[in-house]
C-alpha cells in the first residue's frame, strides 16, 4: 500500500510520466493482493483471492500464489483461487500440482472446481491426469473424467481409463467416464454401442443417446435403437424413441414405434412420444386415425397421452372428433385435455361440438370449455345459441361465451341478458362470467343487486359472491349480507359467510349472526362460518364467539372440528376452555392431529397445560406427527432440564425430519441444554445428521464434564468436524478437562498430529488446540489477550 502511495505522489509531482501510472498501481496492488493471500486474517484473504479472481490476473507470480492458496484452510479462499485459476485457462498450467491434489479433496465442491479448472487448462493437463488415476479414488477420478469430458477429442490418450471405468467404476464414476468418453470420441460407433449395452441405466442412457447423434449411422446403431425403446429404464426408452424419430427409418415403422411409446407404463416416455411425433414429421391424418382407434381400450394414462397428441396434431386431427366424443365420459380421462383437443381442431368443429350437446348433456360442461377455448371463430354460433329454444343449448352456449379471452364490451352485454333467462343455471353461469370480468363488467351491477333476491338459490348465492367485486354502497352491502345470513338454504348462507370473510369493515355488525350460524344444523353452514371468525381482529371476539369456538372444536363433523382448530390458532385463542377442546382433539384422526399441533406451538408458554398430551404424541407412529409434538414441545415447554431431556430422546428417532427438529430446538435452547452434547457430538459421524448437530453444538457452546472422556476418544478423529468439535468443546468445560491436557499438549508439539494429512489446514487445527489448552488452564485465549 505504501507503494501505491507513492506512486500516486509521483505522478502528482511530475516524476512519474501519466502514462506509465496505470502499469505501476497494477503491478503494486498485484503484489499486494498476493501478499494479503498468506495474511493471519481470513477476510484479507478472502478479499485477496475474490479481487484476483474479478482481475483475471494470470501473471506467474499470481497463478503460483493462487496454488499455494489452494492449501488455505478456509473454503472459501480455495474456492475463489480454484475460479481463477479455471479462468486463467492454460496460463493455469504451473498449478497443475495443487489442482490435482484438489481432486482428491474430501469437499465435493473443490473436487468439483478442481476438475473444472484442469478441464480449462486444456491439452497439458491431459498426461498429468492420466498419470495420477491410478492413484485416485473413484470421487477423485470423477472430478477428473469431468476435466477431460472438457478437454474433449485433446484427451485421446485416457480412452482406455476411461473405458475400464465404465464397468468397474463406483460412487457414480461410470456416468462421468461415459460423458467424457462422448466428448472425447463423440463419433466412436463402437464405444457408444459398449455403453448402450451396460448394466448401469445411466450409462446406457448416455450410449443411446450418443449412438442418436452418429451423422450416418449403420444398421448395428439402428437395432439398438430399436432394441432401447424395448429398454426396462424409461429413461432410455424415451431418448430412443426421441432417436429413431429422428433416423432414417421408413416412416411405417416410426409410426409404429411411436404408437407404441403413447401407450408406454412410463409417463416420461408417453410424453417424449409426443415429442417424436412432432419431429418425426409423421402424415398426421393418418398417425390420428391410428391412434385415435386405441382411445377406447387403453388405460386412463395411455388415453390421456393420445388425447394429447391429438391436440398436437391440430387441424389434421378433426377426422377423430367423434373418437374423442365417445371418450370425454371415459373413467380417468383428463376433460379439460379433451376440451383442448377438440378446441384444437379450430373453427370447422364448431356445428358438430354444439350438435353433440345436444347427443351427450353430461358433457356440455366439457363442450362449452372447448367452444370457448376455439374463441372468435365460435362466437357467432354461441350467440345465436344464447337464444335457443333448448335450454341445454342456452347453457352450453351461455358458458362457453364466458369462457371466450378476451370478452369484449359486445360479449358482456350479451352476458347480461343471461339475467334474464329463465334458467336458474343460465342466470348463475351468466352473473359468474361477468364477475370474472371485474370492473369492466361494472355496468350490470343494479342487476347483480335485484339477483340478491332471485327465487333461485343457487342465483343468489352467486349475486352474493359480487360484493367482494363491485363497489356497492355500504348500505346495499349490509343488506344482502343480512339477508344472505339469514337464508333459509344452506347454500346461500354458506356464500353469506365467504363474503363477509372478505369484508373486515362489516365483521362487526355481524358477529352475533355469525355466532348462531356456527351452531347452524348444516355442517357447511357451521364450517363457513369459523373460517370467517378466523379472519377476525382479535379484538372483536368476545365470550360469546370464543364459547361457539370451543362448541366447533368438538363438532361432529370433521371438517367443522379443522376449521375450528385452523381459526383458533390463527386468533391466537389460549383461554383455557379453548385449551381443553383442542386437547381432546390429540387423539386418532391424523389431519385433525397435526392441526391441533400447529395451533398449540402458536399459543407459547400459554399451553403449557397440554404438555402431558404432547409428550405422548413425540412417539406416535407417524413422522410428521412426532415432528409436530417436538416443535409444539419446543415452544411451550419453558423448563429447559425438561425440554432437554425430551429433545435429547427425539434425536434417536428413526426419521431425519423429526431428529433435525429435535436438533434445531436444542440449539435454541443454547448452554442450558448442554445435556444433548454427547448425543449430538456422537451424530456429527452420521452424514446425514451432521449439520444440524454442528449448528446445535454450536449455539449450545458449552458441555457437561462427564463427556470429557467421549472427547477424549475424538480428538485425533479422522472426521475433521468430529476432531474440531472434540477439542473445542474440552475447552469448553475448562479447569475439569484438565486430565485431557496432557493430550491436547503433546498434540500441539506435533505439527503432524490431527491435521498432517491434510496440507494447510494444521494451523487451524493448532489453534483450536491453542484456545482449548488456554481455557482449561484458565488462561485467557487469543482473542481475549487482544
Amino acid at each position: 500500500m505504501r507503494k501505491l502511495l507513492m506512486v500516486v505522489l509521483a505522478i502528482h509531482l511530475g516524476v512519474v510520466q501519466p502514462q506509465c501510472l496505470r502499469a505501476q498501481i497494477n503491478e503494486t496492488a498485484s503484489q499486494e493482493l498476493i501478499k494479503n493471500l498468506s495474511d493471519s486474517d481470513v477476510e484479507r484473504r478472502r478479499d485477496a483471492a475474490y479481487e484476483l479472481t474479478r482481475r483475471r490476473d494470470t501473471s506467474p507470480e499470481v497463478v503460483e500464489a493462487l496454488e499455494k492458496s489452494l492449501a488455505d484452510n478456509d473454503t472459501q479462499v480455495r474456492f475463489q483461487a480454484l475460479m481463477a485459476l479455471a479462468r486463467a485457462g492454460e496460463k493455469s498450467a504451473p498449478a497443475m500440482a495443487g489442482l490435482l491434489k484438489c481432486v482428491s479433496d474430501r469437499d465435493d465442491q473443490i473436487r468439483y472446481r478442481a476438475g473444472g479448472a484442469l478441464g480449462q487448462i486444456g491439452a497439458a493437463a491431459v498426461e498429468p491426469l492420466v498419470a495420477n488415476w491410478a492413484e485416485g479414488t473413484d470421487r477423485a477420478r470423477i472430478a477428473m473424467a469431468q476435466a477431460l469430458e472438457h478437454i474433449g477429442p485433446a484427451a485421446s490418450a485416457a480412452i482406455p481409463l476411461l473405458d475400464q471405468a465404465l464397468a468397474n467404476g463406483k460412487e457414480g464414476l461410470p456416468r462421468y467416464a461415459a460423458e467424457a468418453l462422448v466428448a472425447i470420441a463423440p463419433q466412436d460407433e463402437a464405444m457408444f454401442l459398449k455403453m448402450a449395452g451396460q448394466a448401469d441405466g445411466v450409462v446406457r442412457k448416455i450410449g443411446i443417446t450418443a449412438l442418436a447423434s452418429i451423422a450416418t449411422p449403420s444398421d448395428v446403431v439402428t437395432q439398438e435403437l430399436r432394441k432401447g425403446v424395448k429398454d426396462a429404464e424409461p429413461k432410455i426408452r424415451e431418448t430412443a424413441i426421441i432417436a429413431l424419430a429422428k433416423s432414417n427409418l421408413p416412416m411405417s415403422e416410426k409410426s409404429q414405434f411411436i404408437e407404441t411409446a403413447l401407450l408406454d407404463e412410463g409417463a416420461s416416455v408417453r410424453a417424449a412420444a409426443i415429442v417424436a411425433m412432432r419431429k418425426a414429421d409423421l402424415p398426421g391424418k393418418e398417425f390420428a386415425m391410428r391412434i385415435a382407434i386405441r382411445l377406447e381400450a387403453a388405460e386412463p394414462e395411455a388415453a390421456n397421452a393420445i388425447v394429447k397428441a391429438l391436440a398436437a396434431l391440430g387441424s389434421d386431427a378433426t377426422a377423430t372428433l367423434p373418437s374423442l366424443l365417445q371418450c370425454i365420459d371415459k373413467p380417468g380421462i383428463d376433460q379439460d385435455l379433451v376440451a383442448h383437443a377438440l378446441a384444437s381442431f379450430g373453427g370447422p368443429a364448431v356445428p358438430e361440438l354444439l350438435a353433440a350437446i345436444e347427443k351427450q348433456p353430461q358433457s356440455e360442461a366439457v363442450l362449452s370449455r372447448a367452444l370457448a377455448l376455439i374463441g372468435e371463430p365460435a362466437v357467432t354460433a354461441l350467440v345465436q345459441g344464447m337464444s335457443s329454444d333448448n335450454e341445454l343449448i342456452r347453457t352450453a352456449a351461455t358458458r362457453a361465451v364466458g369462457g371466450v379471452r378476451p370478452l369484449n364490451r359486445s360479449l358482456l352485454e350479451t352476458l347480461a341478458k343471461g339475467l334474464g333467462d329463465s334458467s336458474p343455471t343460465i342466470r348463475t353461469i351468466a352473473i359468474n362470467a361477468l364477475m370474472a370480468a371485474n370492473k369492466e363488467a361494472a355496468f350490470v351491477q343494479e342487476r347483480l343487486l335485484e339477483a340478491l333476491q332471485d327465487t333461485a338459490a343457487e342465483v343468489r348465492a352467486a349475486a352474493l359472491q359480487s360484493l367482494t367485486i363491485f363497489e356497492f354502497a355500504p348500505e346495499d352491502i349490509q343488506t344482502a349480507l343480512s339477508r344472505g345470513l339469514s337464508d333459509s338454504v344452506p347454500v346461500v348462507r354458506v356464500s353469506a359467510a365467504n363474503v363477509l370473510a372478505g369484508l373486515p369493515k362489516f365483521h362487526r355488525g355481524n358477529m352475533e349472526r355469525l355466532v348462531d350460524l356456527m351452531g347452524d344444523a348444516d355442517g357447511r353452514v357451521r364450517r363457513a362460518s369459523i373460517q370467517t371468525v378466523g379472519k377476525f381482529d382479535t379484538k372483536l371476539i368476545d365470550d360469546a364467539m370464543i364459547q361457539a369456538c370451543v362448541r366447533a372444536l368438538g363438532d361432529d363433523d370433521h371438517t367443522v372440528r379443522l376449521a375450528a382448530t385452523e381459526a383458533v390458532k390463527a386468533l391466537k385463542l389460549a383461554a383455557p376452555s379453548v385449551l381443553g377442546a383442542v386437547a381432546a382433539n390429540l387423539v386418532d384422526d391424523q389431519e385433525l392431529l397435526r392441526a391441533s399441533l400447529d395451533a398449540i406451538s402458536g399459543f407459547g408458554d400459554q399451553a403449557a397445560s397440554l404438555i402431558p398430551s404432547v409428550s405422548g404424541l413425540v412417539s406416535h407412529e407417524k413422522a410428521d406427527v412426532r415432528a409436530a409434538a417436538i416443535t409444539a414441545l419446543a415452544e411451550i415447554d419453558k423448563d429447559p432440564q425438561q425440554l432437554t431431556g425430551r429433545l435429547t430422546e427425539a434425536l434417536d428417532d428413526k426419521e431425519w425430519e423429526v431428529r433435525r427438529i429435535a436438533g434445531v430446538a436444542l440449539g435454541k435452547l443454547g448452554p442450558e441444554a448442554k445435556g444433548a452434547v454427547p448425543k449430538l457430538f456422537r451424530l456429527l459421524k452420521n452424514e446425514e445428521d451432521t449439520d444440524f448437530a454442528s449448528g446445535a453444538l454450536r449455539e449450545i457452546n458449552t458441555a457437561p464434564v462427564e463427556a470429557i472422556p467421549l472427547f477424549m476418544e475424538n480428538i485425533e478423529s479422522e472426521e475433521r468436524r468430529v476432531g474440531f468439535y472434540a477439542i473445542s468443546l474440552l475447552g469448553k468445560i475448562g479447569p475439569p478437562a484438565a486430565e485431557a491436557l496432557p493430550k491436547l499438549e503433546a498434540m500441539l508439539a506435533n505439527p503432524n498430529s490431527g491435521g498432517g494429512r491434510e496440507a494447510g489446514r494444521s494451523d487451524f487445527r493448532r489453534k483450536f488446540l491453542r484456545d482449548a489448552i488456554a481455557s482449561i488452564r484458565g488462561e485467557p485465549i487469543e482473542e481475549d489477550k487482544k
